[in-house]
């Protein structure tokens, strides 16, 4: 005999695969945001190559950020599915995207 099992659930929908992409991509920038912020606090950017290893690192990480952007904005786009991971991926990137511009005024001025 099958035993009935109740389970609770608001809707049927999937998530966007452009969604997770975009929070991933997130987090990923978040990361190599925070490896850059590292190498520059420590004493391995005494040498010729650390300040434009920063510079790559955060270049990359704006990148990536821009990206999770533009999947964010095609997960929302997408219709009869779970928007969760789109939301949270342009929170996300909107809030790091935020920072990078922050970081790139305060270098730019302080030269």
């Amino acid at each position: 005999m099958k035993r009935k099992t109740k389970t609770f659930s608001l809707n049927k929908k999937k998530h966007t695969r452009s969604g997770i992409v975009s929070s991933v991509l997130a987090v990923c920038s978040l990361l190599i945001f925070l490896g850059a912020v590292i190498l520059s606090v420590s004493t391995i950017t005494e040498s010729y190559q650390g300040p434009i290893t920063i510079g790559v690192l955060e270049l990359f990480s704006i990148l990536t950020t821009l990206a999770g952007l533009v999947f964010a904005f095609i997960g929302i786009g997408s219709k009869d599915t779970n928007k969760y991971y789109a939301h949270m991926g342009i929170g996300l990137n909107l809030f790091l995207l935020i920072i990078h511009v922050f970081i790139l005024i305060n270098g730019y001025w302080s030269i």
